[in-house]
């Protein structure tokens, strides 16, 4: 690579779906770019999830820029398949990804940025005049923050480590939170339950639910045009979570199948005591409390209010200019965290990058 298309490149750090699709865009453009990965492959972070479970997007609204047609799959691709369908995009769009690569810091100055990591057991620095963080939030499960693993006995697991194994030897299951990951855990657990199982659903607030279907239709066709406007903060500090998809689960609960049961007031040794004086005694505790967007490498290089977001306009940072976000809440839109929004934020930051290269030239 030349000094000057060295000067004009772009350090893209994550090579999951996100960084996938930066990598794709910026490349059909002839856009020179480096793109570094932790683990020791792509998409390391969905290789961690068990490959049977079943994306909520619809097929359509699953391609990313420059993906084959996905047309003959499931409509409602297993993330195994879609992993597949990942590899190969990789492959046809030639996509290199320098893995292994674990990023300590950002660090900005007058002419871009260094990014300092290691790989092969040794220090590296790469430069660039831009940085797109696609690190995602996978990498980074949420536990309760009295949550203290080493003060149990009682095993437990993150929902995305949750295996199909995991929930059919378990007879006694605390599901600790509500949202898309509970009712996936609590429908699998249901399926392969034995008969004198017995589950209960920790809640500190009521369930946010929203239909799968509006007339027919899948909520995500129904959805595309809004969820192409910008937020306003008013709106996205609000809609920090996602809603469940579909009435199984409080269905379910009414049913007797799940049991609700209030917030956790302590996690003992081998027991939990809920709010009200409940004592339950689970033999698996699965903790479907999210996850968060960790960007510690980036250091100062981002503010957080209050709030929970960081300052973002178009998915850059309003502290450091052209350093790029994909993947986060509201980054450009209301479709900007889920799979179906990364690859049309992935193609505006390579638009962008594209422009403000040729202006510069």
């Amino acid at each position: 690579m030349s000094a000057d298309a060295e000067g004009d490149r772009t350090v893209i750090l994550g090579a999951g779906p996100a960084g996938l699709s930066a990598a794709a865009c910026l490349g059909r453009r002839g856009l020179p770019y480096l793109l570094l990965e932790k683990g020791d492959a792509a998409c390391a972070a969905l290789h961690k999830v068990h490959p049977g479970m079943t994306l909520v997007s619809p097929r359509p609204v699953s391609r990313l820029p420059y993906m084959e047609s996905l047309a003959g799959k499931p409509t409602y691709m297993e993330l195994g398949t879609y992993l597949e369908v990942l590899d190969r995009y990789r492959e046809q769009n030639q996509v290199e990804v320098e893995t292994g690569a674990e990023v300590q810091r950002v660090v900005h100055e007058d002419d871009g940025f260094r990014v300092i990591y290691r790989a092969g057991g040794s220090g590296r620095t790469a430069t660039g005049r831009f940085v797109i963080n696609a690190t995602g939030v996978l990498s980074a499960p949420v536990l309760p923050p009295d949550f203290d693993p080493d003060a149990t006995k009682i095993p437990w697991r993150h929902s995305r480590d949750v295996h199909p194994e995991d929930l059919a030897a378990c007879r006694r299951l605390l599901l600790i939170g509500g949202g898309l990951s509970a009712a996936d855990v609590a429908s699998d657990w249901l399926r392969q339950r034995g008969p004198e199982a017995r589950a209960w659903i920790s809640l500190r607030s009521p369930l946010w639910v929203a239909p799968r279907k509006v007339f027919g239709l899948d909520v995500h066709y129904t959805i595309w045009l809004p969820e192409q406007l910008p937020v306003l903060p008013v709106v996205w500090r609000k809609l920090q979570t996602n809603p469940i998809l579909g009435f199984e689960l409080p269905r379910t609960i009414r049913r007797g199948d799940l049991h609700e049961v209030g917030a956790v007031a302590a996690y003992r040794q081998d027991r939990v005591e809920i709010d009200g004086g409940e004592v339950l005694e689970p033999d698996l505790m699965v903790f479907a409390t999210g996850y968060k967007y960790a960007t510690p490498h980036l250091g100062d290089l981002l503010r957080w209010p209050s709030g929970g977001r960081p300052r973002v306009r178009c998915c850059e940072s309003l502290e450091t200019p052209s350093l790029f976000l994909l993947g986060i809440h509201f980054a450009r839109t209301f479709a900007s965290p889920y799979l179906r929004g990364i690859g049309r934020d992935a193609a505006y930051v390579a638009r962008r990058i594209e422009r403000r290269i040729a202006r510069a030239s």
